[in-house]
């Protein structure tokens, strides 16, 4: 069972149709408010992300590729031009990617939760998709987990439902939050439901903090023993 295909089963109450391997800026949300830590990420296309260090910013492989290259921008105004010269895949294949900027960025990091959120737990969504702006926010409630051993790569997964706004194509990347602590990376949306909800695939931070923190050469600002939950 491939990956997309073990992401339609597991959101298979959610949504009818097929899941797709991009996510979406939210449609429905609001305008952001108190996330300078969020990012554009301009690479091989529009995807969002989330600055875990000042010259690091945490988004989904898919959106970069192979480049090597590109530009981020911060907070709910995209604002800066922030040069990328270093790209980094987990070697997993799991779809997260870090990418590194040749300038620091003036902000207060993300903190990568060192939990992974329950069935039933509600946080925030947050994209730049479908090229809206400011950027966006809803948010979103989880519904399901999953283990993704043979598919893009071996990645703890959750999956979520939007309350208030939907993800479109543009929020690849993009954090499932409360405030500051993020829980998960956005990797891929299915179709609407007919409530008009969207089911929304999150790679977990939780198991990959050793793999965040050896790369951007921080060991030891979080434990990354044991994975719990929330």
């Amino acid at each position: 069972m491939n990956f997309f295909k073990k992401l339609a089963v597991v959101a298979t109450c959610a949504v009818s149709t097929s899941i797709v391997p991009v996510a979406g800026a939210v449609e429905g949300g609001h305008d952001a408010v108190d996330t300078p830590w969020a990012a554009k990420v301009l690479v091989s296309g529009l995807c969002s992300g989330s600055v875990v260090a000042p010259n690091w910013v945490l988004t989904a492989q898919h959106c970069v590729g192979d480049q090597q290259n590109g530009t981020v921008k911060l907070g709910e105004r995209a604002e800066g031009d922030y040069q990328i010269d270093r790209i980094v895949v987990h070697p997993s294949g799991a779809d997260v990617a870090l990418v590194h900027t040749t300038e620091a960025m003036p902000v207060a990091p993300a903190v990568l939760s060192p939990m992974i959120p329950s069935t039933g737990h509600v946080s925030q969504i947050s994209g730049w998709g479908a090229g809206r702006y400011p950027l966006q926010q809803g948010t979103a409630e989880v519904i399901g987990h999953y283990d993704d051993n043979d598919g893009r790569g071996n990645a703890k997964m959750f999956v979520t439902r939007g309350i208030v706004g939907n993800q479109e194509p543009g929020d690849s990347g993009g954090p499932f939050h409360d405030g500051r602590l993020v829980y998960g990376v956005i990797s891929a949306v299915g179709g609407k439901d007919e409530g008009g909800h969207i089911a929304a695939n999150y790679t977990a931070v939780a198991p990959i903090l050793p793999w965040v923190y050896g790369t951007i050469a921080l060991p030891g600002q979080i434990s990354t023993g044991s994975v719990g939950s929330v």
